[in-house]
C-alpha cells in the first residue's frame, strides 16, 4: 500500500518544526559549552541559551529568559480563572474582550511573588513589573491568545474574548451567526469558515448532514435540497382560515409620516442610551441615509477606511518602507511574504485607527458617532478592532453606529463576507429603504429617548 501524500501545509509544518528543534538544540548546546567550567553541570533554565517549557512530556513554551516562562503561565491560570468565574453553570458564557484585556494586563504589572503565590525574587538582571520586555504582549488579542494557549480549559476568539474549551457547537454558532434574515440563504462551508474564524481554539463544524440539525436547532436554518443551501425561513402573513377577518387593507399612494418610526426610534433610545448599533442599509440608499443622519441627529462622521489608510502611510515611513511596496505586497498572494509582511503593517497601524474613533468620541460631545467604510478592516481581518464599542457592558460617552451596506447576497451584519463580532442580535438593525424613501424627519428632540414620545416629522420630499 502506498500512502497518501502529505499535505503541503503539513510538511512545511513539519519542516518548520525540525528546524526549531534543531536550532534550539546548537543554541543550548553553545551556550552550555561557553558557561562549563571543570565538573560543573548546568541543569534546566540554569543552562543558558534559550528556555524550554514542557507540560505533560511536550514543549509549549520557548523564551529567552525564565520570568517571561512564569509570566506566560501566569496568564494561562488566569485565563482559566476568568472562564471559570463566567461559566459558573455551563460552558457557553464568553468573557468579553474589554475585560480579557484588563484582567491579563494585570498579571503583566504584577510582581513575581503575586504571579506565582511564593516570595521568590526574580534572579540578577530579570525582569520586573515594569520591564519594557512587557510591552509587546500588552496588546488584547495578544494577551487573549498567549493565555489561551497556556490554559487548561480556556480558549481564545478572533475578537479577544476567552471561552471554554467546550463551548457547544450551537452556541459557537449561534455566536457566530448572530442575526439571520427570513428567507436568507447560507451556505454549509460559509457557516462552518464563519465559527472557524470566530473560534479557531474549537473543533470545526461537521459537514452535512450532520450540520443539518445543528442549524436547524440553533438558527432555524432548513437545507433546501434544490437550492443546496441553507434557508431562513420567511416571515408569511395572512390568516390560518381562510376566511375573512375583517375588510382588505387598501394602500394609498405615500403621504407624510407622522412620527420618526420603527427604526427612528430606534435611533433615538441608541441615542439617549449610548449603545451601539449596526445599521444595514442597501448600497443605493446609503447617501441619502447619511444625509438624513447628518440632518436628524449631527453625527460625527468616522470613515474607518481612509483612517488606517493614513494610520498605514505614517506606519509605513517610520519603518522606511517605500508606498509602492506597500501596494505591491496587497496585491501579493496571500500567504506569501510580502503579503504576511503587509498584515504586520497593518496590525502596527491599528492602534492609531483606535486612537482616532477614540478621539472623535471624545470631541463628539454626546452626539453619536457614526463609523463608515469597515471594508479595509475586513479585508485584513481586522473587525476585531470593533469589539470594545460592541461590547454590552462597556460605557459609552455617546452612541455607535456602524454603517453596513448591504450588497446583493450579503446582507445582514457582514462587512465584505466577514460577519461583525456582535455581542447580541439586537446590536443589528435592518434599515428598510422604504423607511429611507418615506420619512423626512425633522430633528428629534434630545429628550425623545428618555421621554418616549415620537417627534413629528415632515411630509416627504
Amino acid at each position: 500500500m502506498v500512502a497518501a501524500p502529505e499535505s503541503v501545509d503539513a510538511k512545511e509544518t513539519r519542516l518548520a518544526q525540525g528546524l526549531l528543534r534543531c536550532t534550539v538544540e546548537r543554541r543550548n548546546a553553545v551556550d552550555r559549552a561557553e558557561h562549563l567550567s571543570g565538573d560543573e553541570k548546568l541543569v534546566g533554565d540554569e543552562a543558558g541559551g534559550w528556555l524550554l517549557r514542557r507540560r505533560d512530556g511536550q514543549p509549549v513554551l520557548l523564551a529567552a529568559r525564565a520570568d517571561l516562562l512564569d509570566v506566560a503561565e501566569a496568564l494561562g491560570r488566569r485565563a482559566d480563572a476568568l472562564v471559570d468565574e463566567a461559566n459558573l453553570t455551563g460552558t457557553e458564557a464568553l468573557v468579553p474582550a474589554s475585560r480579557v484585556a484588563a484582567e491579563l494586563g494585570r498579571v503583566l504589572t504584577a510582581s513575581p511573588s503575586q504571579r506565582t503565590g511564593s516570595a521568590a525574587t526574580p534572579p540578577d538582571g530579570a525582569a520586573t513589573s515594569t520591564d519594557t520586555a512587557h510591552d509587546g504582549l500588552r496588546d488584547g488579542l495578544r494577551l487573549a491568545r498567549l493565555g489561551a494557549h497556556l490554559a487548561r480549559h480556556a480558549g481564545a476568539s478572533a475578537a479577544g474574548e476567552l471561552h471554554h474549551r467546550d463551548l457547544t457547537i450551537a452556541a459557537a454558532l449561534r455566536r457566530a451567526v448572530p442575526a439571520v434574515l427570513p428567507g436568507q440563504a447560507y451556505e454549509a462551508k460559509d457557516l462552518r469558515d464563519r465559527v472557524g474564524a470566530r473560534f479557531p481554539d474549537l473543533a470545526p463544524l461537521p459537514s452535512r448532514p450532520d450540520l443539518d440539525q445543528i442549524a436547524q436547532q440553533s438558527l432555524g436554518l432548513r437545507w433546501d435540497d434544490d437550492r443546496r443551501t441553507y434557508l431562513a425561513p420567511a416571515v408569511r402573513g395572512g390568516d390560518t382560515t381562510g376566511l375573512d377577518s375583517r375588510p382588505v387593507t387598501r394602500l394609498s399612494p405615500a403621504v407624510g409620516v407622522i412620527g420618526p418610526g420603527a427604526v427612528g426610534q430606534r435611533l433615538a433610545d441608541s441615542r439617549g442610551s449610548r449603545s451601539f448599533l449596526a445599521l444595514g442599509v442597501g448600497a443605493l440608499y446609503l447617501e441619502r441615509f447619511f444625509t438624513m443622519l447628518r440632518t436628524d441627529f449631527d453625527v460625527v462622521e468616522v470613515d474607518l477606511t481612509h483612517t488606517l489608510m493614513d494610520a498605514l502611510h505614517e506606519t509605513a515611513a517610520s519603518a522606511g518602507i517605500p508606498w509602492s511596496e506597500v501596494l505591491g505586497a496587497d496585491s501579493d498572494v496571500p500567504g506569501s511574504r510580502p503579503y504576511q509582511g503587509l498584515r504586520a503593517l497593518v496590525q502596527r497601524s491599528l492602534p492609531a485607527v483606535r486612537e482616532a474613533v477614540e478621539q472623535a468620541i471624545a470631541d463628539a460631545d454626546g452626539r453619536p458617532v457614526v463609523l463608515v467604510d469597515a471594508s479595509l478592516l475586513a479585508r485584513y481581518d481586522a473587525l476585531g478592532l470593533l469589539t470594545d464599542w460592541l461590547d454590552l457592558a462597556t460605557a459609552r460617552p455617546t452612541a455607535i453606529w456602524l454603517v453596513v451596506p448591504q450588497l446583493h447576497s450579503r446582507v445582514g451584519p457582514v462587512v465584505d463576507g466577514h460577519p461583525l463580532p456582535l455581542t447580541a442580535p439586537s446590536q443589528y438593525v435592518a434599515v428598510p429603504p422604504e423607511w429611507i424613501l418615506t420619512h423626512r424627519s425633522v430633528p428629534i428632540p434630545q429628550d425623545t429617548a428618555t421621554q418616549n414620545s415620537p417627534a413629528p416629522e415632515g411630509l416627504p420630499q
